[in-house]
C-alpha cells in the first residue's frame, strides 16, 4: 500500500435544517492508496466525536475519483476548502 496520504478538509456553516443554525460543520476526506476514510461532525467538538465511514476500492484511481466526486458534491452544498 502507498504511504502517501491525500487529505481534503471542507467546512460550512449550518443552515439550521438539521441542527442549530450557525454551527460550523467539518467534512474530512482522507485517501491512502485504495482506501478512503470520510469523517464528519461539528468543528467545535473533538474529532473523536465525529462520525466515520471507510471505503475500500479495487484501485487507487477509483479511490481518487471518489474523493474528487465527494469534493464536488460538498462544494455544491456550500462547503469550502479549509487550510490543513
Amino acid at each position: 500500500m502507498n504511504d502517501f496520504i491525500e487529505r481534503v478538509v471542507l467546512v460550512a456553516r449550518s443552515d439550521g435544517q438539521r441542527g442549530r443554525f450557525g454551527y460550523k460543520k467539518k467534512y474530512t476526506i482522507s485517501r491512502r492508496g485504495d482506501s478512503v476514510i470520510v469523517r464528519w461532525g461539528r468543528e467545535n467538538l473533538p474529532e473523536y466525536t465525529y462520525q466515520e465511514q471507510r471505503k475500500d476500492f479495487p484501485s487507487a484511481e477509483l479511490a481518487k475519483a471518489f474523493v474528487i466526486e465527494q469534493v464536488y458534491k460538498k462544494t455544491d452544498k456550500g462547503y469550502e476548502r479549509a487550510g490543513v
